[in-house]
């Protein structure tokens, strides 16, 4: 299941590409706080498309089908290329040239957080050595996926309430250089 990341990454790319095109040539563009938002849902829509996959869809042995882990990929996937790669995109765009170093140093040390507090969160689904039973791990993993997703879906709400402000604050002449 490991390699359904680059796949996606691969599959999906060309695809928002061709979308973000179309949009445009539209009129239409996705302005880049809203990207960010989406690809915020997406992330908190996989997180809880793990969650209930373990809640509802779990057989009787507390296993799922292997099809909710490509869902949940996917979703995740489509969430890391709508950040990770626009949030690089947009320091290029909106950083003045003499503090280029420095964000773009900011933006990798903000990462290398982020992936700390990963692996902090990563221990709330630690399972006892003696448990083996998916019976009993299950609502480990569920309540954590639920609780990851929640708090990621609030986040997509402040996001999404703050667009129109980052939006403006994006486009206010004098903020470029």
């Amino acid at each position: 299941f490991q390699a359904l990341n680059p796949f996606w990454v691969v599959v999906a790319s060309p695809v928002l590409a061709a979308i973000y095109t179309r949009l445009g040539s539209k009129g239409k563009d996705l302005t880049m706080p809203m990207k960010f938002t989406l690809g915020m849902f997406l992330c908190a829509l996989g997180f809880l498309t793990a969650a209930a996959a373990g809640m509802w869809f779990a057989d009787a042995q507390g296993l799922t089908s292997p099809w909710f882990i490509v869902l949940v990929y996917l979703f995740q996937s489509l969430g890391e290329l709508l950040i990770s790669a626009l949030g690089l995109a947009m320091v290029a765009a909106l950083v003045p040239q003499h503090l280029m170093g420095f964000i773009l140093g900011m933006w990798f040390l903000t990462q290398a957080a982020a992936f700390l507090l990963g692996g902090y969160v990563a221990t709330f689904t630690a399972v006892p050595e003696n448990i083996t039973d998916p019976l009993q791990t299950l609502p480990i993993y569920t309540g954590v996926f639920s609780k990851i997703g929640l708090v990621t879906l609030a986040v997509t709400v402040v996001m999404a309430i703050m667009v129109p402000w980052l939006n403006r604050m994006i486009n206010t002449p004098g903020t470029e250089q």
